[in-house]
């Protein structure tokens, strides 16, 4: 082959080279393999987000000193948390489908998604479409309402993005430190039960009664205490059903004395029905609701105290 028909050969290839770069940078600039162009979803930038979806909406606000609310009630810190994380951890989208025949199947079409609006003053600067959730696969679907592009992350969008109001509510009733717990004492429209610690080489606790002082079982008092500390509710009443409540005249509250920054503490409780009571703190306004099981582990008496006998 003459020199000249070589130099022809090479500058083909060169150009078949550069041609099929040309394509894949076009490619890639038309179908990005990763999600970006996000607003910053930050605590510190965003004022509010909308959470629709299954039929309900969730509305937590930013409210000044008081931090963030959803309704008229505290927002939980440890979903807050995760919320804010968010960016970050959407840095793991990969690209999985293009075109708008698969939205349904992964759950990002108009009807199925959780629809997710983020707002900064009244304006939304943030947008997301939230598919399933695959447990085989263990990946999350998104996409952008304006775009096609479907994305998945390698963790469960929909626990993160509930759309249930009470899924936001601070589910914490009490929160206390155990060591600081100095006496309890329960009471009964009747009778009242005075558990009272004394410091000494051991701890110990004491049973107190009208009828006197005895020492009792430090285990089952052990046993209250990690019930109380914390205190988790199962659930919440309506707004509406809370208004009607009257905690004046409790069917049984507990009296908690600690050392420290709150030393005085009284839970009333007031029966729901044969499974469950309403519950709130004294000084606070939220009313909660635990279940049988969480209510038969506080609704306790002298002789769940006391040595059995032998």
């Amino acid at each position: 082959m003459k020199t000249t028909q070589v130099g022809i050969v090479i500058a083909l290839l060169i150009s078949v080279a550069l041609s099929g770069l040309v394509l894949r940078v076009l490619a890639d600039a038309s179908a990005p393999s990763k999600l970006s162009g996000l607003f910053p979803i930050s605590e510190e930038v965003i004022d509010q987000v909308l959470i629709e979806g299954d039929g309900d909406a969730a509305r937590i606000v930013k409210s000044g000193d008081s931090g963030w609310r959803i309704g008229i009630h505290e927002a939980f810190s440890l979903r807050l948390t995760g919320l804010w994380n968010l960016s970050e951890r959407l840095k793991q989208a990969h690209l999985v489908a293009e075109q708008e025949v698969h939205h349904s199947r992964l759950g990002v079409d108009d009807t199925n998604a959780v629809r997710v609006k983020f707002f900064k003053g009244q304006s939304v600067v943030e947008e997301l479409l939230i598919g399933r959730w695959s447990t085989q696969s263990g990946l999350s679907y998104l996409r952008k309402p304006a775009n096609n592009t479907v994305f998945s992350v390698p963790f469960n969008l929909r626990s993160i993005f509930d759309a249930s109001a009470k899924a936001w509510r601070n589910p914490v009733v009490l929160d206390l430190d155990p060591e600081q717990i100095t006496q309890i004492t329960f009471m009964y429209p009747d009778q009242r039960v005075a558990l009272e610690r004394q410091l000494s080489d051991s701890i110990s606790w004491y049973v107190v009664t009208p009828e006197g002082r005895q020492a009792a079982v430090n285990s089952s008092v052990q046993q209250v205490i990690e019930h109380l500390t914390p205190l988790f509710s199962t659930d919440f009443p309506s707004d509406n059903e809370a208004r009607e409540l009257s905690f004046s005249e409790p069917d049984f509250a507990i009296e908690i004395i600690s050392t420290g920054e709150t030393p005085f503490k009284v839970l009333s409780m007031l029966e729901r029905d044969e499974t469950s009571y309403y519950v709130k703190l004294a000084d606070e306004d939220t009313v909660f609701i635990l279940n049988q099981a969480q209510s038969q582990a506080l609704l306790k008496k002298a002789d769940d105290f006391l040595p059995t006998e032998s």
